[in-house]
């Protein structure tokens, strides 16, 4: 079963096994918090070795380790996103993507 919780708690003290950052295309590091910075300081290096710049169905995972205990960090893209109707299916499309991709990994 796949249990989602939001929390406004930053990320190292979070629990979870994963956690996932919806992203818009073309979107800088500064837009994520900056917790995810100190998991995973070569970050950006990574994404552009992958060419992850947040395309709609593109996905990036990073394994990281902190007090112990192993956490994969999911980037999802969502494309171009405007602010209209059309919106809600980037998300949705995005969503069944995590689901998937956290079955696969077993993060659930």
């Amino acid at each position: 079963m796949l249990n989602i919780k939001l929390s406004d708690k930053g990320l190292l003290a979070s629990k979870a096994e994963g956690i996932v950052f919806f992203v818009p295309q073309d979107f800088t590091l500064d837009q994520l918090p900056a917790d995810v910075q100190k998991l995973f300081p070569n970050l950006q290096q990574l994404m552009e070795k992958e060419k992850f710049i947040g395309k709609a169905g593109q996905q990036l995972i990073a394994a990281v380790s902190d007090n112990n205990q192993i956490m994969y960090l999911l980037f999802t893209g969502l494309g171009t996103v405007e602010n209209n109707s059309r919106a809600i299916e980037h998300y949705r499309r995005a969503v069944g993507q995590v689901v998937r991709t956290a079955e696969k990994h077993k993060l659930c």
